[in-house]
């Protein structure tokens, strides 16, 4: 079996049952795709006792901690490609410039974080109009002006 054109050949392993076998099952014409009406052929991929072992890990407790967090990760990292760290907005102009566009990246993306878990309330003390409602005004959109 080719992995792809060009590729090299990949050993697999192929079962084939016998047609007589495969045509005696109620289950002939669910089973058997093949247009010949052969038996049934299994085969199986050249890495099939690796899968076996992700599959294992899969089930695991500890995957599934390790997989939470890389969830949380994930929707971060796809929060700055929002903000547009994909492309820098100054070419040719240095690292420095770049970075501190990642760095603006990530804090847009933490205060808004911080945001949505504030629910609405002020950050500092809200008596009167003091700092807690200009941080409520910068840091929640309900509140701008239209």
């Amino acid at each position: 079996m080719r992995a792809g054109r060009g590729q090299p050949k990949v050993k697999v392993k192929r079962y084939a049952f016998p047609k007589e076998l495969c045509r005696a099952c109620p289950l002939y014409g669910e089973c058997v795709t093949d247009k010949r009406r052969r038996g049934r052929f299994v085969t199986l991929h050249c890495e099939e006792e690796l899968l076996q072992q992700a599959r294992a890990l899969e089930r695991a407790e500890y995957f599934r901690e390790r997989y939470r967090q890389r969830v949380v990760v994930e929707h971060r990292i796809a929060r700055l490609m929002q903000l547009g760290i994909r492309q820098s907005r100054y070419l040719g102009k240095g690292r420095g410039k770049m970075l501190l566009q990642v760095v603006m990246a990530a804090t847009v993306a933490n205060l808004t974080l911080i945001a949505g878990h504030m629910g609405g309330k002020a950050i500092l003390s809200n008596s009167g109009a003091g700092q807690g409602a200009l941080l409520s005004i910068l840091f929640f959109p309900q509140f701008w002006p239209v």
